[in-house]
């Protein structure tokens, strides 16, 4: 669920920030017994609240809810590479064909 992996993320960047909620409440103007109430009843806070807590924890909201870094181009970048490789591939296979001829 999302917003396990939330919550779970939010702690381990307080964590390895060395940051408290209370530290987080304060940074994103929300009330520390929201933020609370939001990770003991396992919910999502709004988009915008999600958005300061990350911003607070410098990572995007994104990381929080997916744990995953979205780099752009990374996507793009592995399929150039794995279209490079393909490409020298076909090539040395062409060639050992050439030379079996």
């Amino acid at each position: 669920m999302e917003e396990d992996k939330f919550w779970l993320m939010v702690d381990y960047m307080i964590k390895k920030r060395g940051s408290s909620y209370e530290a987080i409440a304060r940074a994103c103007q929300a009330p520390y017994s929201a933020l609370m109430n939001w990770k003991e009843n396992k919910k999502l806070p709004s988009v915008m609240d999600g958005y300061m807590i990350a911003r607070e924890l410098g990572v995007t909201l994104e990381y929080l809810i997916t744990g995953e870094i979205n780099v752009p181009g990374k996507k793009s970048m592995n399929i150039r590479s794995l279209l490079k490789k393909a490409e020298q591939l076909l090539l040395k296979l062409r060639m050992k064909n050439r030379s079996k001829e």
